[in-house]
């Protein structure tokens, strides 16, 4: 490079320089004013924050009501609203601390917002041929015709959605080609990659266990509501449990449940899938009340 291009580069990177000093007095200044902003504290349960789907929810919400919201992600997500520590909830529907959690008065009805579902995995050979259908009873049928393995896991959702399928296809005798998984979690992908077997998992928990190792298991069959497990949010009742900020939850809850956001679950990608993982749950909410209509009841 001779001396004038090199004049030329060291200008331009003087310029970018001076450029982003500038800016950071403005970035740093909308950070503090967003710090500024009142808080609305949501707990949920880990597949929402974890999967990225609230992190591509919540902008929208801070840029427009005023508020900024903090987020704990873990299964206590109910006892740490029970101890103040949270506004607003957002778990699955048949999660076990829901019912007591709202008929004892400590939130609001809980309304669902969204879905995620569970998933039909199996070996990528594939011996039972079920790869991209969408009647996982007819899936479930082809497995046990193959005699290929299946593993029913131990957790209940797992172990509820196997039942439900194997009644579909029948009620089989479970020979051999059954086994009940002795392992949780992680260990027990572990163990239906040992047996080359086929199995039901959370897409969102099996989908970041591919990512960690390189996985013998493929998802087979997932376009399905049968698979879809609701979530529902509930705001905490400042009645009950001091120091809620019950005006920012009710809008946060209100902006959940809007149809503009619930178009945007619909449209929402987890990273590194093609697929849709999530999906809107609000109209099983009473739609008039969301919309703030006073019309008659849906005609049916």
């Amino acid at each position: 490079m001779n001396k004038a291009g090199f004049q030329g580069v060291a200008r331009a990177m003087a310029l970018t320089a001076l450029a982003v000093l500038l800016a950071l007095p403005v970035v740093n200044a909308a950070a503090d004013e967003v710090q500024q902003r009142p808080a609305v504290r949501l707990a949920v349960v880990n597949a929402p924050h974890q999967s990225g789907l609230l992190a591509y929810l919540l902008p929208a919400f801070e840029q427009t009501s005023g508020y900024r919201v903090e987020v704990y992600s873990g299964n206590d997500a109910y006892e740490r609203a029970g101890q103040g520590q949270a506004d607003i909830v957002i778990a699955h529907y048949g999660k076990a601390p829901t019912e007591p959690f709202v008929t004892g008065g400590n939130g609001t009805w809980a309304r669902p917002v969204f879905s995620n579902q569970s998933v039909l995995v199996g070996p990528k050979n594939d011996p039972a041929k079920i790869r991209g259908m969408k009647d996982p009873v007819e899936a479930m049928k082809k497995i046990v015709a193959s005699g290929s393995t299946f593993v029913a896991p131990s957790y209940p959702v797992g172990r509820y959605l196997s039942e439900l399928l194997l009644a579909g296809a029948g009620n089989p005798e479970r020979g051999a080609w059954y086994i009940e998984s002795p392992q949780a979690k992680g260990r027990a992908m572990q163990f239906a990659e040992e047996k080359a077997a086929y199995t039901i998992w959370g897409s969102f928990p099996f989908e970041r266990f591919t990512r960690r190792r390189d996985s013998s298991l493929e998802v087979m069959v997932w376009e399905t509501p049968m698979f879809h497990r609701l979530m529902a949010v509930t705001v905490v009742n400042p009645a009950k449990v001091s120091g809620v900020n019950v005006e920012g939850a009710r809008a946060l809850e209100a902006y959940l449940l809007s149809p503009a956001t619930q178009a945007k679950v619909a449209a929402f990608r987890e990273e590194g899938l093609d697929r849709q993982t999530w999906w809107p749950a609000a109209i099983s909410n009473n739609p008039a009340q969301i919309l703030g209509l006073t019309g008659d009841e849906d005609e049916e």
